[in-house]
Order: C-alpha cells, then structure tokens, then sequence
C-alpha cells in the first residue's frame, strides 16, 4: 500500500436537509433549522454558515460531545 501526505484538509457542509435548507434561505424563503450539532469548530462553523445563508438557527443547540475522531 502506498501512503501519500494529506497537503489540506477542507470541510464541506451538507447532507439532504442542510442543502434543502440553504436551497430555500438562499431563495429568500423564512427557513428554522432545528439540530443538535457538537460544540467544536465544527459544529460552529456549520452554524455559522447556515447564518451566513439566512436560516433561522435559535432552534440549533450546541451539544458538549466527546472529542471528534476521524476514521
């Protein structure tokens, strides 16, 4: 097996009812989303963006989780 250095890393965030939500806030419809996302920079920065794309987020909930591992 041959192993090659990872240069970057860029996270992208998504999944059907995000990419929905965004669709229609992009659009200029009134969108809430309601989650639980974890209270690391990840969680954060998928709220951040769903601010940036003009969705409601008083009904996401930052949740203290376990540290992230990749697999």
């Amino acid at each position: 097996m041959k192993l090659f250095p990872v240069i970057s890393i860029r996270w992208f965030f998504g999944g059907k009812g995000a990419n929905q939500a965004v669709a229609a806030g992009r659009c200029g419809a009134n969108i809430t989303f309601l989650a639980c996302l974890g209270n690391d920079d990840i969680g954060q920065s998928a709220k951040t963006q769903l601010i940036t794309d003009k969705i409601d987020t008083d009904c996401i909930e930052l949740m203290m989780m376990k540290p992230r591992v990749l697999r």
